[in-house]
């Protein structure tokens, strides 16, 4: 067994006490902030994560917070479906120990007393954040720290964000859609008590040509794409932090087979398009999904007008920020 799990399970142990009911799966967790020196610490913010290991990275998601009362006293009800890890936040003060809870272990309701340690230190970190958007798209925002390889994962988040740090330094912060797409990523300084930064995300994140591009049942782009295709090449030419994501659909008429191939083969074109105007390969990603995403009831054996057809027939495009870049 590793030192660091080691560490982990005999933390675990050494303040687990339990009361089996099997007739709910909670951990009841209760415990008291107190400073190195004994001293108990009242108004403490206590934050849980959800906490799991992947790759030699952390993974943190905030799920439930509270604060230590009068007495230092803190209780929490957590599900015993996940592992959990427990920071504690207070200006001017840092946490000492290492609380991890192994639910996963627990059968039945558990009785955890876990105490959380600080000692004295320069600050405790926030970092504030605005997403600017004219919709209500809700967004998974990550934070990254490369010295404690922790990423820290904020769910469904519409306007503001804020994340609790318990070290100042460099950080990368993404800014992901529900499709998993990176629409803003940046290295972030956090060296000051509160940091804030203000996001735009763009209002049409995936767009699709206004002329669809290609000769039917075809893979050659139409002279009429090229005035779209030229305003990518020329946003990417100005921007080289970003990336572009070429998504090409056939509507259901005709073979499944031919219409997936097909798909492909356009854009593969609209990619050849691009390099051959000076975009690099490494930059534009592409996918050809045939009639497996149909925007209409218009599939197999379903009679449709062309019209309804030709809603299901497009190639859209959506610009990303690069990872590596």
């Amino acid at each position: 067994m590793k030192s660091s799990t080691f560490k982990k399970y005999f933390f675990f142990l050494y303040f687990l006490t339990c009361s089996y009911c099997f007739a709910s799966n909670k951990v009841a967790v209760h415990g008291v902030v107190y400073s190195h020196k004994s001293k108990i610490i009242d108004n403490v913010e206590v934050v849980v994560y959800s906490y799991s290991e992947q790759k030699n990275m952390t993974l943190l998601t905030p799920i439930k917070s509270t604060f230590s009362d009068k007495d230092g006293k803190f209780e929490l009800e957590l599900e015993n479906h996940s592992n959990y890890q427990i920071k504690c936040f207070k200006n001017g003060w840092t946490m000492d120990n290492n609380a991890i809870i192994l639910a996963k272990e627990a059968h039945g309701t558990q009785k955890i007393k876990i105490n959380c340690r600080l000692k004295k230190a320069d600050n405790t970190y926030e970092l504030l954040g605005e997403l600017h958007q004219n919709k209500k798209d809700k967004y998974r925002v990550e934070l990254f720290n490369p010295n404690s390889n922790t990423i820290i994962t904020l769910e469904e988040k519409i306007f503001d964000f804020k994340f609790l740090l318990d070290q100042k330094g460099d950080y990368i912060l993404k800014v992901i859609n529900q499709e998993d797409h990176i629409l803003y990523m940046n290295r972030i300084e956090i060296n000051q008590s509160v940091s804030k930064i203000i996001i735009d995300l763009p209002d049409d994140q995936k767009k699709r040509f206004a002329v669809y591009p290609f000769t039917v049942n075809t893979s050659n782009i139409n002279e009429k794409a090229h005035e779209e295709l030229n305003l990518i090449v020329e946003r990417m030419k100005e921007k080289k932090n970003i990336d572009v994501k070429i998504e090409c659909h056939t509507d259901s008429r005709g073979d499944d087979d031919f219409n997936l191939k097909i798909s492909q083969e356009q854009a593969k074109s609209i990619k050849n398009y691009l390099i051959l105007q000076g975009v690099s390969s490494e930059r534009i990603f592409i996918e050809g999904f045939g009639e497996n995403f149909l925007l209409n009831g218009c599939k197999n054996n379903v009679k449709c007008s062309n019209l309804k057809h030709l809603e299901n027939r497009r190639v859209e495009y959506l610009f990303l920020v690069s990872s590596t870049r």
